[in-house]
């Protein structure tokens, strides 16, 4: 049995190696004829395909249009903001901006106020004409991709300008502040109900500020000041007038908390100031050197912050600090003739009750508190104010309803406020995180 076995498989072994060689042995199948040699096309024109295909496969056609719409809408808004500082006859600002270098913004190259033209377009249409968020990141996205694709990828990525060359640097449209102003639109709209109530002071309108003072000022003329004071009445009502007009003016403008105001003194003030080349534009400085960042944290102990503010003469008299607040010290002064003021005297002194001044110590908060209750209801005003009313006020005015071409950008918004790094800034029309910087010098315009 096992030899016969053996027999069978080698039998069967090689039947299948005779079938082997038969498939080796068959023709092989001819190969197909080569494609001809295609001759590659211009560089040139790989590239043009290379963008069209590119476009078309990342872009859509109604996010062009749009994109398309925010850029012309950008484009006329800053001609009508030109035209308006050149019908003004502003060839430069008291901020140093040129007219024909701010034309050029939204230019190529993008130059230093390319930043500032797309900030203040935002603000434009999401604060004043009361545009959703959409619109703020559509603006956004718009010269975000404008500028990414000019000139190549040369002002593609993150923003950097350099202030010894004047270069940019990336895209202006990525840059800090810009996107600080998206922060705050974003953060509105996610305002309703009672989320969007506070426990803030209200901000004051300058439509109330005006009401207040022409109010005082009709009550209490200036030339009432320079008369002689017969009665106790009367030297209390006329220091109340000056008084309040300066406070009020001085907060509205510096956006000081109320402690940082009634603690400042002479020797916080530099006068006979004169401004730069080539308008020589006399002024005063303030120096608030107990500016302080609120935080959060409970028992926060954090460095002191200081900046230098010049303060000019202002178009509206209502906020005119450059008016007001030498009034109030001309008329301290006639109220203490043999006295020589001293650098550690308040500006806000503590009047007692019998008209006695004491120039070494500040007005308390509850008593200056009293004096803006009254003056607001004596103005038809029916609101109740709180002294941080001014501080908040004064940011919205300069941040959204100042006139067009002096509206301040975000980043000016910081340092004059003195917000501190991480500090929430509210204002009922923008919050945003802000940081401060004082090494800077602004002015009033």
């Amino acid at each position: 049995m096992g030899r016969r076995a053996r027999t069978k498989v080698s039998g069967a072994a090689n039947v299948a190696t005779t079938k082997v060689t038969e498939v080796s042995n068959a023709p092989k199948p001819k190969r197909a004829s080569r494609k001809p040699c295609v001759k590659a096309a211009p560089l040139a024109s790989l590239q043009e395909t290379q963008n069209v295909e590119v476009k078309e496969a990342t872009a859509v056609k109604n996010t062009d249009n749009a994109y398309e719409g925010h850029l012309d809408r950008g484009m006329r808004f800053l001609a009508t903001l030109i035209e308006e500082r050149r019908e003004r006859g502003e060839d430069i600002c008291n901020e140093g901006i040129s007219t024909d270098e701010f034309e050029k913004a939204f230019d190529k190259p993008p130059n230093k106020y390319s930043v500032m033209a797309i900030e203040m377009f935002i603000v434009q249409k999401c604060f004043m004409q009361k545009l959703g968020k959409d619109t703020g990141y559509g603006i956004q996205g718009a010269f975000a991709r404008y500028w990414d694709t000019m000139d190549g990828d040369k002002y593609a990525g993150n923003y950097q300008f350099d202030d010894k060359t004047g270069e940019v640097k990336g895209c202006p449209a990525r840059a800090p502040a810009v996107m600080a102003v998206l922060h705050a639109v974003k953060v509105r709209a996610a305002e309703k109900g009672h989320a969007a109530v506070r426990n803030h002071a209200e901000a004051i309108t300058i439509e109330e500020v005006k009401k207040i003072m022409e109010w005082s000022e009709k009550t209490c003329p200036d030339d009432l000041l320079t008369l002689p004071v017969e009665d106790l009445e009367t030297l209390m009502f006329h220091a109340e007038h000056a008084l309040m007009r300066a406070f009020i003016s001085s907060a509205f403008t510096l956006w000081t908390r109320c402690f940082e105001l009634l603690t400042l003194q002479y020797r916080d003030i530099k006068n006979d100031c004169v401004g730069p080349a080539p308008y020589y534009i006399p002024h005063f400085k303030v120096v608030l050197e107990n500016r302080k960042g609120w935080q959060h944290a409970k028992g926060y102990d954090g460095p002191w912050t200081g900046n230098i503010y010049d303060i000019y003469r202002q178009d509206i008299p209502a906020i005119d600090m450059n008016s007001h607040l030498p009034k109030w010290c001309a008329y301290l002064q006639k109220l203490q003739p043999n006295r020589k003021v001293e650098a550690d005297d308040y500006l806000f002194p503590y009047i007692a009750p019998n008209g006695l001044i004491h120039p070494k110590c500040d007005m308390s908060y509850d008593l200056l508190q009293g004096l803006l209750t009254k003056f607001a209801a004596a103005a038809g005003l029916e609101k109740h104010y709180m002294t941080h009313c001014f501080r908040r006020g004064g940011a919205q005015y300069r941040f959204m309803f100042a006139p067009i071409g002096k509206r301040w950008p975000l980043s000016w918004i910081r340092w004059w406020g003195g917000w501190a790094i991480g500090e929430h800034v509210s204002t009922h029309g923008f919050k945003s995180k802000l940081g401060c910087s004082h090494e800077l010098s602004r002015s009033t315009h």
